[in-house]
């Protein structure tokens, strides 16, 4: 049956007419080492079909003897559709491994024992650090585990499972995917393990959300602006409404069908005929237009809109599609009654107002001008009552006046703007007001104001100037200070050089006077050239090269707690941090802040109580803030801003050690950061400094 022949034929054919001649070679050393050592044999290889064609087998077989003879038995199993499968795994995994989504398979634990190149760049593990690692461990982002134990949990049943989950990368960051679980069966069919097919829609999620945030924006803005848009599909001849357009006729678009018959129903009958003819003409010539009509919502109330249109044309120029705006204009319509109603009952308002005004008809002709735009313009009113603005003014054709003009009448807008008048050297602030009758015009003379703005303006520019050379002054006395307090440290070192030799040397000659005034001047140099080392320290703020590294403060605290054992053992400080942050900073600079708080707080402690240091830090949306607390001597309030200033003590020496430098430094290298220092404080309760670091 292998091979396609009955007994009696097969009989008749020896062992190599079925076998191809491919493996002649094969089969001989096989029958050899088969005869020789009588070990049994299980191979692969390939019959001829007596169609010709070449079958695939898997032979197994061992040698016997019978009366004296030696044979072979032999097996043999067709493989063919297990070639088969093989061949279709194959191509499955070719298939898994190149597809762009991630394919991972897994057990029936959870164990992972397939991940592709897909998951390697969509998850950033590769496939070594990912296969034997549980699933559950691995992809979920914390928020979603208990989710995915539970769908594990679905698909142990040979559920599957599809959506959106939000997973996490190796980094830590998380993004949303969408996940397809599937179980997977073996041959006898026993559920053996999942597998997933999983993508990144990080960006289709980002566009959804501003498409339906643009759609909520449109839906919002036509309703703020009270208008509707339209549709009519000129292929079908489908009309579709936005909700706002259905909302002017006080109808809701569920309500209603759509059609130019709908439409006509709100018209006002007194004006049916205008709308019918637009329309017809409209449809006849495919020309771009709009119309004004009153019409009556569902509730009876007489409205008026304005309608506009354009036609949408295909590669050929027929038309397609017409695409239009619906405007209620029923508040503007008013606005316009009653605005012409009270320019024609309040005209002497306008011959008594303090600004120019005049009115133009839609031709730009002028139909008013009042005696404020007689004396600012320098015409009578005779000179321009009928005649056309452009021809009374023609150089301000094309000018922003003009500009500004047609855009108020085309957009129907009102629209305030200040033009330079050359012809009289003069600046108006101009207001124009459009209406269904023309344009009303107000101005104002604003010369003495534009000069005003031009003189601050100026006077900006100098202080800026002044600014800048005040950052210059400020940068050489610090280049002073530094060279000053170097250079003075030589003399120094000579006084207090020379003042030990005498006491060495004529110690004998000296009375105790005499050595008190020595020991008085050698105290006064040292403390003269510590005050030169801080000077030196201060003035190098800013100037000092450090870069910025990722500091974690903690660290940096503990550093600073070390440098002050001595303190903290003799006064029994307890220093209290935890869970300060890690910053992107200059390390040796921040090191210096918290080295001279610290200190402050264990060296200004209350006598006889051990000092109690707490450090925190609270992270605010554009910097960190952070306050050092202690239970010290505190500080009077109207002391709050002397204790920054460079050698400003509130103690003197004998009490408390120091040269009244250190809030100064603190203070100059927090604003070199960008950030600000500032206390709060109760005399006998303590201190507490704040400071800021902007966020990087």
């Amino acid at each position: 049956k292998i091979i396609g022949r009955t007994i009696e034929e097969t009989l008749k054919l020896t062992y190599w007419e079925i076998t191809p001649e491919k493996y002649h070679d094969q089969e001989n050393k096989v029958l050899e080492e088969l005869m020789g050592t009588g070990k049994f044999i299980n191979y692969e290889k390939e019959y001829i079909h007596k169609n010709g064609n070449l079958v695939p087998v898997r032979l197994s077989g061992n040698i016997f003897e019978k009366d004296g003879e030696k044979f072979i038995w032999s097996s043999v199993e067709d493989i063919t559709e297990l070639k088969k499968a093989d061949e279709e795994n194959r191509f499955k995994a070719h298939l898994l491994s190149t597809i762009g989504q991630a394919a991972i398979a897994t057990d029936i634990k959870g164990i992972i024992n397939y991940w592709n190149q897909a998951a390697e760049d969509i998850y950033g593990w590769t496939k070594e650090e990912a296969i034997g690692k549980n699933i559950i461990d691995l992809t979920p982002s914390e928020s979603t585990i208990e989710q995915a134990i539970q769908i594990m949990e679905e698909l142990k049943k040979g559920q599957t499972w599809s959506g959106e989950f939000k997973v996490r990368k190796k980094d830590g960051t998380n993004f949303p995917a969408l996940v397809t679980n599937s179980p997977i069966y073996d041959q006898h069919n026993k559920l053996s393990g999942i597998i997933g097919i999983s993508s990144d829609i990080t960006e289709s999620k980002k566009a959804e959300e501003r498409l339906v945030e643009s759609e909520a924006k449109l839906k919002t803005a036509q309703s703020i602006a009270q208008v509707g848009s339209w549709e009519v599909n000129l292929l079908n001849y489908k009309h579709s409404w936005s909700d706002e357009f259905c909302r002017i006729f006080g109808v809701e678009c569920d309500e209603i069908i759509p059609s130019s018959e709908a439409f006509l129903s709100f018209v006002h009958p007194h004006d049916a005929a205008l709308v019918i003819s637009s329309m017809e003409n409209a449809f006849a010539t495919f020309t771009n237009s709009s119309f004004s009509f009153q019409f009556i919502k569902k509730n009876g109330e007489l409205r008026h809109a304005t309608t506009e249109w354009k036609f949408e044309f295909d590669h050929n120029d027929k038309p397609i599609r017409i695409d239009g705006i619906l405007r209620d204009i029923t508040q503007q319509t008013k606005l316009e009654n009653e605005t012409l109603k009270v320019y024609k009952e309040k005209n002497s308002i306008l011959e008594s107002i303090g600004d120019g005004f005049y009115a133009l008809d839609k031709n730009w002709n002028f139909t008013y001008w009042n005696k404020e735009a007689e004396r600012l313009l320098n015409k009578k009113r005779e000179e321009v009552l009928g005649k056309n603005i452009w021809e009374i003014f023609p150089d301000s054709i094309d000018s922003e006046m003009y500009k500004k003009y047609h855009e108020a009448i085309e957009k129907n807008a009102v629209i305030n703007f200040e033009v330079y008048h050359p012809a009289i050297d003069k600046w108006f602030e101009v207001s124009a007001y459009p209406s269904s009758t023309g344009l009303s015009v107000f101005f104002k003379d604003i010369t003495d104001r534009k000069i005003s703005e031009k003189q601050l303006g100026e006077l900006n520019a100098n202080l800026k100037k002044h600014a800048s050379d005040l950052a210059i002054s400020n940068k050489e006395l610090e280049e002073f200070a530094y060279v000053a307090s170097h250079d003075l440290q030589e003399p120094l070192r000579m006084v207090t050089g020379f003042l030990g030799q005498i006491e060495n040397k004529y110690s004998d000659l000296i009375d105790d006077k005499g050595k008190q005034y020595i020991h008085f001047a050698m105290d006064g140099a040292k403390r003269m050239r510590q005050i030169i080392l801080d000077l030196l320290e201060f003035s190098r703020i800013g100037r000092i090269e450090d870069t910025e590294n990722l500091i974690d403060l903690n660290d940096i605290v503990r550093e600073v707690i070390v440098l002050c054992q001595k303190q903290v053992t003799e006064t029994k400080a307890i220093i209290r941090f935890e869970n300060l942050p890690s910053l992107v900073t200059h390390q040796t600079s921040l090191r210096q802040v918290f080295q001279n708080l610290i200190s402050n707080s264990l060296k200004y402690h209350t006598k006889g109580i051990a000092p109690l240091i707490i450090i925190s830090a609270e992270e605010t949306e554009t910097h960190w803030q952070f306050a050092i607390s202690d239970n010290g001597i505190g500080i009077e309030e109207e002391y709050f801003n002397k204790i920054f200033v460079i050698f400003q003590r509130l103690h003197n020496k004998d009490e408390y050690s120091g040269t009244g430098i250190g809030l100064a430094v603190c203070k100059k290298i927090i604003e070199n950061l960008g950030g600000k220092v500032w206390l709060t404080s109760v005399p006998e309760k303590g201190t507490t400094f704040y400071f800021t670091i902007p966020k990087k």
